[in-house]
């Protein structure tokens, strides 16, 4: 299929539809833009989402094209249109690895350590600061949407590393969303109680805080946050219970996750309770979070400077037993 668009031609194949997560609201495919030759990626909005008009459309679009200038982390979208009733999300492509590939296959090994993890999650803290600014919620940041940079031979260049975080589609600005979802966009394991419990108006810079708690969470765990193939189940335990301790996440680490992460303890079901005493509860626990960006950044940044020093006083350590014998 051929697109024309407001910035360019595009080529794909609906027939070939790449990976999606079960609560994407739009379908992907690889393409080529035509003009220039370069990959790119082809985001289809499903049709149990409302069709935008083109005036809402063009709307998106200016926001959407022009908001990689905002920050270098941000992945450039190409262009927004409609064509045949159907709306088109299109954008760069990334070769690199997904945050998710990185902690959940077998291939990248040599890329786990702590320093590397951390450099990842203070880079997605340095977009939010940013975005936030300007009245920007991602709502959707989970490792699937955190891409690493490499090349063919899948190589990161650890000393240039810049991420770049997608789905910028499912973002909501000053209060409002790009689309007309016909749901919120949940991200299974990574939103937070508010988020899942629908109370938009408690979605603030801690949400998107408190889904990068449970990635940095998983950076160390190496292991879903939530494990557990039952959806609803998933839902209960991310809405009612705090993060498990880790045995490879160090209690200083920890200390950071558990309060951009915290979550009021429901003692039952969140139904029974009563709307006003809901939010009051979700309410108090987004007060305990960090509540911005810059804040849990600079407790990353304490905790580096601390692993530094740690490794710094191991090697003076095994210098001085070595030098006794």
């Amino acid at each position: 299929m051929i697109i024309e668009a407001k910035n360019g031609t595009y080529e794909f194949d609906e027939t070939k539809q790449r990976q999606q997560s079960d609560v994407s609201f739009f379908t992907s495919f690889k393409g080529i833009h035509k003009e220039t030759g370069n990959p790119i990626v082809v985001r289809k909005l499903l049709h149990e989402s409302q069709i935008p008009s083109e005036t809402h459309t063009d709307a998106a679009e200016q926001v959407l094209t022009h908001i990689h200038n905002l920050h270098p982390s941000i992945a450039q979208i190409l262009d927004v249109c409609i064509v045949n009733n159907e709306v088109y999300v299109i954008r760069e492509y990334i070769q690199g690895i997904s945050l998710q590939q990185l902690l959940f296959t077998p291939d990248f090994p040599q890329y786990r350590n702590p320093f590397l993890m951390l450099h990842i999650i203070k880079q997605v803290l340095e977009l939010l600061e940013v975005i936030h600014n300007y009245g920007i919620i991602h709502r959707s940041i989970c490792p699937q949407h955190i891409f690493i940079p490499c090349n063919e031979l899948g190589e990161i260049n650890t000393l240039e590393l810049q991420i770049k975080v997608v789905a910028f589609e499912y973002a909501q600005i000053q209060g409002n969303s790009l689309f007309a979802f016909s749901r919120t966009p949940i991200m299974r394991t990574y939103s937070p109680p508010e988020l899942i419990l629908k109370f938009d108006m408690l979605i603030t810079t801690v949400t998107d805080i408190y889904s990068t708690g449970v990635c940095l969470y998983e950076c160390f765990s190496r292991k879903p946050a939530f494990d557990t193939d039952n959806k609803d189940l998933l839902f209960h335990t991310q809405v009612a219970f705090p993060l498990k301790k880790h045995w490879n996440i160090p209690k200083e680490l920890f200390a950071i996750i558990q309060k951009a992460t915290h979550k009021h303890v429901f003692t039952k079901p969140p139904s029974r309770y009563s709307h006003e005493n809901l939010e009051y509860a979700l309410k108090l626990a987004c007060s305990m979070r960090y509540l911005q960006a810059t804040d849990m950044k600079h407790d990353i940044e304490l905790y580096i400077q601390h692993l530094h020093n740690s490794k710094k006083q191991s090697l003076f350590k095994k210098i001085a037993n070595f030098t006794k014998r």
